[in-house]
């Protein structure tokens, strides 16, 4: 029987370019997402182990869902500096990163700066300063 990560691994492809049927699942109760079979897009890992609920980001237009660890998705993001769907490669909206950080504040998983990155993409380009705040949360995303 192949570990939780194969299985992971195995399926992925499918997972966020179909719709993660959460209809029957009641998100206001605890722990609902223990009883997803989805696995985080980057980690590979089951989003059932994780403490606290994922994030979702949906793929598109058509609002499919597609489910994250929501810190290592503000990891992600903030260390690439590319602010497109990791599966999709749809372009993120300002709004798509407020979400994020929002997430991040709730659950207490850090502090937030995706939305900060995504107004300050261009300092992605810039040299090293003081002042390049950017740089400078991709350094310790990267860490």
């Amino acid at each position: 029987m192949p570990s939780l990560r194969e299985h992971c691994v195995a399926v992925l492809p499918s997972r966020c370019t179909e719709h993660t049927d959460t209809a029957d699942m009641d998100t206001t109760k605890p722990n609902w997402w223990r009883k997803l079979t989805d696995c985080d897009p980057i980690s590979l890992e089951p989003l059932r182990r994780l403490r606290v609920p994922p994030f979702n980001l949906v793929t598109d237009e058509q609002q499919r869902a597609c489910w994250f660890d929501g810190k290592l998705l503000a990891n992600y993001l903030i260390s690439s500096g590319s602010f497109l769907h990791p599966i999709s490669r749809r372009s993120l909206t300002g709004d798509d990163c407020s979400q994020l950080d929002a997430h991040l504040v709730e659950h207490k998983l850090g502090k937030p700066g995706v939305k900060h990155a995504f107004d300050h993409a261009e300092d992605y380009k810039k040299e090293q300063s003081p002042e390049n705040q950017v740089l400078r949360m991709q350094a310790e995303a990267n860490a």
